[in-house]
């Protein structure tokens, strides 16, 4: 199991420990907090995922995940977690108040992803195949920024270059799960741009998809990918901030930065989130004007 609304690199790992635990004789199952979405088909297919079921389980190992005390964690997980005989931790984070919550914690804060970790924690113990090699891929190469963030480094393509020697397309891989977006979730793209504000003399970018957007539109939360991406490009920018409101108010935040002197993963563990020192998230409730005031204001500290 992972983080709240999980992305490649949490569902990656999760689907590349399970088929590693298979082939080690050991049976499991992946729990997720709500259905995925259509983008992790090409890796999942076939798999037992769960959001809630009555078993009760000896080991419970959380990837990609950095604290089980904030919004970070999902309540139907943390039920399983608690349940669970030993618990172990994989992950790359070094954010959060408890950070050390397992039975047994292994975090590599120089790794570009867990998927990168799981690769070398299990390379020489068992033999991979094609469908593991899938899933690490597509963990590291969207947790990189497809290998642009500073994370992918050295020992980062010395795993893709034994990943890569398995039998799979990377870039259909890529382009099915990344790139590919309905003509619905088009139209929330257009409304995401028009909605763009920039804050304290430019610095920072705001987008906004709001709730009724979505219920006009027929569009789950994921249909948002894009902005989060783009809008660190814009020149100028320091700290750009995407604002999805699936549930009424309720904001899905992703905050990214292209600038080295800036750690949006402190401006995010204010609010009980977290993530990277360029890419975190972070969930806020209640009136629009007040949470974005508040992330403002934080925003501008850090800048500081």
């Amino acid at each position: 199991m992972g983080h709240k609304s999980p992305d490649f690199d949490c569902i990656g790992s999760c689907v590349a420990m399970h088929r590693i635990l298979q082939k080690m004789g050991i049976t499991a199952d992946i729990f997720v907090d709500k259905e995925l979405d259509n983008s992790f088909t090409p890796i999942i297919t076939g798999l037992p995922i769960y959001v809630e079921n009555d078993k009760k389980y000896d080991l419970v190992i959380v990837v990609d995940c950095s604290d089980i005390g904030s919004a970070l964690f999902p309540v139907n997980e943390a039920k399983v977690f608690n349940e669970a005989k030993i618990t172990f931790k994989i992950d790359h984070h070094i954010s959060g108040k408890d950070i050390n919550y397992a039975t047994y914690n292994y975090v590599d804060e120089k790794a570009s992803s867990a998927c990168e970790i799981i690769f070398y924690m299990f390379k020489d113990i068992v033999k991979f195949d094609n469908e593991i090699a899938k899933a690490l891929y597509l963990g590291i190469y969207t947790d990189t920024g497809g290998f642009k963030y500073s994370n992918a480094t050295s020992k980062t393509f010395g795993a893709l270059a034994k990943i890569t020697k398995y039998d799979f397309a990377g870039d259909k891989l890529v382009h099915d799960c990344v790139s590919l977006i309905s003509q619905n979730a088009l139209k929330l793209t257009q409304i995401a741009f028009q909605s763009i504000k920039f804050f304290h003399n430019n610095d920072i970018v705001v987008s906004t998809i709001r709730n009724v957007d979505f219920v006009n539109n027929k569009c789950e939360i994921e249909s948002c990918k894009f902005m989060p991406s783009y809008l660190p490009n814009i020149d100028g920018v320091k700290v750009a901030i995407s604002i999805t409101e699936k549930i009424k108010n309720e904001y899905n935040i992703s905050l990214r930065t292209s600038c080295d002197n800036i750690d949006v993963a402190k401006i995010a563990s204010r609010f009980n989130g977290g993530g990277h020192i360029r890419a975190s998230g972070l969930t806020l409730k209640g009136n629009y004007d007040k949470a974005l005031n508040a992330l403002i204001l934080e925003c501008i500290k850090e800048i500081k």
